[in-house]
């Protein structure tokens, strides 16, 4: 488990904020959808983008020390009235109460519980128009990518991003500046969320470490270690 609250811990800045009257019990799938998608914003250079900010109650941070802040930002995101109690006899029984469990549990128990409001949390392949359909609606994805070196070398070209008056030149410089490689490891992973997407230079914003990294589809593809959409 030390793996998990370290990443825990540098994504405790990691922020999501829900729009205004956001998913309440007994809302219909519909409401839902509309509450969410009213959260999404459209720059005039293509960027689609949810307005992600969030603040869970001290205890509920305290307590859930162990599990992905990725995921209970999504799950706050979702459900801002979040019943962790609700969630953590969930986790109990799925570990069968025992006090080390796995990112996998975690993600059974989210499941679970979710299912209340008639959610689903899917594993599923990661799909570059599947995400820019999942954005439109407000819904990140939560995703865990390999940690890499090169995660550095996206950041710093994120960066320079805002200073671009010019997309189009920005999308040809995509091209010299982009990842080829990632050196990935397999034991070691961030958990994220991708909130973002511009069509027109193929790039996707993605919350990671209390920062906004911008990858291209080239390089998501190559850095994503699983990804999960939530289904409403």
């Amino acid at each position: 488990m030390n793996l998990i609250k370290t990443i825990c811990i540098a994504m405790l800045a990691v922020v999501i904020a829900a729009p205004a009257a956001n998913a309440q019990r007994g809302k219909t799938a519909a409401e839902y959808k509309k509450t969410l998608a009213s959260g999404i914003t459209k720059s005039d250079n293509g960027d689609f983008f949810i307005n992600i900010k969030f603040n869970a109650p001290k205890e509920v941070a305290e307590a859930a020390s162990d599990i992905p802040l990725a995921l209970l930002t999504l799950l706050f995101y979702v459900d801002p009235k979040m019943d962790f109690h609700r969630f953590n006899k969930i986790m109990r029984k799925e570990t069968g109460g025992k006090d080390t469990f796995y990112v996998s549990d975690t993600l059974n128990a989210a499941d679970k519980y979710l299912a209340a409001s008639n959610m689903q949390l899917k594993k599923i392949n990661f799909s570059p128009n599947n995400a820019r359909l999942k954005i439109n609606q407000g819904l990140p994805l939560f995703l865990s990518i390999s940690d890499a070196p090169e995660l550095d070398k996206v950041l710093a070209r994120s960066k320079l991003r805002p200073q671009s008056g010019d997309l189009k030149e920005w999308e040809k410089s995509l091209a010299k500046t982009q990842v080829k490689n990632f050196s990935a490891t397999k034991t070691s992973v961030w958990f994220c969320l991708l909130v973002g997407y511009n069509k027109g230079t193929s790039e996707f914003a993605v919350l990671l470490k209390n920062k906004t990294y911008w990858f291209t589809e080239a390089e998501l593809k190559k850095i994503i270690s699983s990804s999960y959409e939530l289904r409403i």
